[in-house]
């Protein structure tokens, strides 16, 4: 996505009188520019505003979800902490960093601890 911006931001087609002096490959900025004359000019500036906002909304609910995550975690071994980050992926899936197989048994010890009954289902 930041390569889209990148590459929409370096679009030097014309505008109402100006030329700017092209610094994209020419095949590259003619479908530029023939889309920023479709779109009256304002195709690539509402493209690139759109996915500036959409890129900020991602970083913002990545640090609430490593926020979340981390106050879940709380210590107990099995959390994410800020020295294990999550992984935000294209499909918007995010990775967990693996925990440790004590974790994972100190995790169970404390479930028997919780439910002394021992019911599971």
């Amino acid at each position: 996505m930041k390569e889209l911006v990148d590459l929409l931001n370096q679009d030097r087609s014309p505008l109402g009188n100006t030329r700017p002096t092209p610094i994209l490959d020419p095949s590259v900025q003619r479908t530029l520019t023939n889309f920023s004359l479709i779109t009256h000019g304002f195709g690539s500036p509402a493209i690139v505003a759109a996915m500036t906002a959409i890129q900020n909304y991602l970083t913002e609910m990545l640090k609430v979800v490593e926020k979340t995550y981390a106050s879940v975690g709380g210590g107990s071994g099995g959390g994410v902490t800020s020295a294990q980050p999550l992984q935000l992926h294209a499909g918007g899936t995010l990775d967990q960093p693996q925990q440790s197989s004590a974790g994972k048994l100190k995790d169970r010890v404390m479930m028997s601890q919780d439910d002394p009954a021992g019911s599971r289902k």
